[in-house]
């Protein structure tokens, strides 16, 4: 897709613009978690965590890549989600989080210059999870090798 770059670029500049942040979280928020939603209830024992919004053409078309994780004992068993995960001590800063659980999962290699813009985080009180999302914007993607232990598919959404 010719248009990549085109794409690319807008959606750079439209991160230079203020995000909406906590009021799109309440418009989108379960019933059962407005008001949690409302106090912005991020518990000081929080964990942190990053993910990847990955952004990419395939057949003419933007598409976005979503997991589906494997079945397991814990609070996103089987959930559809974005690559990524728990921060951890050795990584220097969220992109980096966010970089090398997309490697770790899918054996996507993503370089920073790659990451368009971050949208606003978000807790997840079911597992305790303050998550900071990144949005990248892919020339292709190559060849995935799942690492099966996290991962049971992935989606491509155009």
């Amino acid at each position: 897709m010719q248009n990549i770059h085109l794409f690319r670029e807008k959606l750079t500049k439209a991160f230079t613009k203020e995000l909406p942040g906590p009021k799109s979280h309440l418009e989108l928020a379960h019933l059962e978690r407005v008001e949690e939603v409302k106090r912005l209830a991020k518990p000081k024992n929080a964990k942190e965590s990053a993910v990847l919004v990955i952004l990419f053409p395939e057949n003419d078309e933007i598409h976005l890549l979503l997991i589906q994780r494997t079945i397991y004992n814990g609070a996103h068993s089987g959930q559809i989600s974005f690559p990524g995960g728990k921060v951890e001590e050795t990584d220097v800063d969220y992109i980096h989080t966010a970089l090398r659980e997309t490697e770790e999962e899918i054996g996507l290699s993503v370089l920073s210059q790659q990451i368009v813009g971050k949208l606003s985080n978000i807790y997840i009180p079911p597992s305790n999870f303050v998550v900071e999302p990144f949005v990248a914007v892919i020339d292709q993607l190559n060849d995935l090798k799942l690492n099966f232990s996290e991962v049971e598919t992935i989606y491509k959404i155009p």
